[in-house]
Formats: structure tokens, C-alpha cells, sequence
């Protein structure tokens, strides 16, 4: 059994080296999805000019775990889940055992989930070996990438667990995501806390009492239930008895700051036909 190496990333001063940056801790915090006992994984970053790796917090057994990615490679817009995702404090199980025992990394799609198996017998078929590592549902070693933003479930099943992420924080001033009627699963593209100031959409804003049936959503866990988030043509400022197009809380009023921390997912829902939602910077 041949073992792929980790990528640890040496620490170095963001001054001298921007492209390479973000160290994330991961702390563990018990949620409920809506069909799945969950643990949501935030990352509290101790300084935008650390650079290298952190371990994460424990992860329970048989408990799904809520992410989202904030990371790029080096010079590109997506990273490969071989690089992001190193699984520390993990065993990998070989291929027979990738539904009852492994790690699995479940990404969204927009309906279903595509499942990545940690893996000790991943196959690699340009070489015709198997390795430790990601692999897809065929047991093949995956070259799949995650794009920041996208949201996606860990599970261990056998034991607790821990993992560590990788990358470089995307240059890029603003990430835009496809939103329908359908449930999608999204999170910060950056590794700040989400703010709803920056948030944008090409969906039609609606009035506060058109909220649950027709106004784009989105949905934070809080720890017992979810927080919904209205975009509104109605919001209503407090400070300036004003009502302006915005998001909004269930009560109407202007919100901008949320639950959702670093490495946060959440789901969005438009009731008001397709379109975008743009996250700034």
C-alpha cells in the first residue's frame, strides 16, 4: 500500500509572499440539518498573514459535519480535493469498506450529492497503483476540484475525526453563484464571516408580506432551527425610519451581519425565478 505525502505549506510573511496565505483552526459546533444530525466546522483565522496548515477540532463518530470552502490553488480559481482536504488522526479503509467505514466528503450539486471515500486503495490508472486518498464513488483516485463557496458534508462513521485545509484565499473581488427554486448549498467564498452588506443578487427584490412565498432566501443554522433572511424591496432601517431593498430578517428589518462564521455553509432558495447571488470581498 503506497501512502500519498501530505502538502504541508511552510509559514512565511504575507508581505514577502502574497499568494500564499490563510491558516484556519476548526472548531466543532453541534447543529441539525434538515434531514441529518450535523456538526457545522468553523474556521477562526488567528491572522491574515499566517500561512502554512492547522488541525482541526474532534468531529464526532457517525456525525455529519457542514463546510464550505474559502480556498484556491496558486494561480488558479478552484483547488483539488487531494490538495484542500488532508485528513488527519483518520484511517483510511480500503474500497469494500467506503460506505460503512470511511471518511466520506459529500459535495451538493444543486439536487444530489456527489460522495468522495477516503481511501487506502485509491486507483490510480495512469500509474496502475492504488494509493491512500480521495476517490470517487468507483474507487478511482479522484482529480475532482471544489470551487470557493461550495457547500459540502463530512462524515466519519467509525471514530472521531480530524482534518486539516489548505490553500491560498482567492484574489478575486467577488464570487457569483446560480440560484434557483431549488435548495443550494453555499457558503463564504472568503475566509471572513458572512456579511450581508456584501451579498448581491439578480433576483427580483419582493415586499415583506410576498416573504415566504416568493423572496430568495437564506438559510443559517443557529444551533436549533434555521434563520431565515428575506431579500426585500421593503426593508426596513430602523436608524432612519426608511425602508430600502435589502436583506432582511422574518420581522422586516434591515440585517446585515449573520450566524454564518468562517467556513460557514448555508442554503439558499430563490421563490422568485433563477438568477444569481454574488458574494464581495
Amino acid at each position: 500500500m503506497r501512502f500519498r505525502p501530505h502538502h504541508n505549506l511552510a509559514v512565511a510573511d504575507c508581505a514577502t509572499n502574497p499568494l500564499l496565505r490563510a491558516l484556519l483552526h476548526f472548531t466543532a459546533h453541534l447543529l441539525h440539518n434538515r434531514n441529518r444530525a450535523a456538526t457545522v466546522l468553523q474556521a477562526v483565522p488567528p491572522s491574515p498573514c499566517v500561512v502554512g496548515y492547522a488541525q482541526s477540532g474532534s468531529i464526532a463518530a457517525n456525525t455529519f459535519s457542514l463546510g464550505t470552502s474559502p480556498f484556491v490553488a496558486v494561480g488558479a480559481d478552484v483547488v483539488k480535493i487531494q490538495d484542500m482536504v488532508v485528513p488527519t488522526g483518520v484511517t483510511a479503509v480500503p474500497y469494500s469498506q467506503r460506505t460503512t467505514n470511511a471518511l466520506q466528503l459529500q459535495v451538493w450539486n444543486g439536487s444530489s450529492y456527489t460522495i468522495y471515500y477516503y481511501l487506502s486503495d485509491a486507483y490510480v490508472e495512469a500509474t496502475d497503483e492504488e494509493v491512500t486518498g480521495w476517490a470517487d464513488s468507483g474507487g478511482d483516485y479522484t482529480e475532482a476540484t471544489i470551487a470557493p463557496g461550495t457547500g459540502y458534508w463530512y462524515k466519519y462513521p467509525t471514530a472521531a475525526s480530524s482534518f486539516t485545509l489548505s490553500g491560498q484565499v482567492s484574489e478575486a473581488e467577488s464570487v457569483t453563484k446560480n440560484v434557483s427554486d431549488a435548495f443550494n448549498l453555499y457558503g463564504s467564498p472568503y475566509p471572513v464571516s458572512l456579511n450581508l452588506r456584501k451579498v448581491s443578487t439578480t433576483v427580483g427584490a419582493v415586499p415583506y408580506s410576498q416573504r415566504t412565498s416568493k423572496a430568495l432566501q437564506l438559510q443559517v443554522w443557529n444551533g436549533s432551527s434555521y434563520t431565515i433572511y428575506y431579500y426585500l424591496s421593503d426593508a426596513y432601517v430602523e436608524a432612519t425610519d426608511d425602508e430600502i431593498e435589502g436583506w432582511a430578517n422574518s420581522g422586516g428589518d434591515y440585517v446585515e451581519e449573520t450566524g454564518a462564521a468562517v467556513n460557514y455553509g448555508f442554503w439558499v432558495r430563490s421563490l422568485n425565478g433563477s438568477g444569481t447571488i454574488t458574494f464581495e470581498k
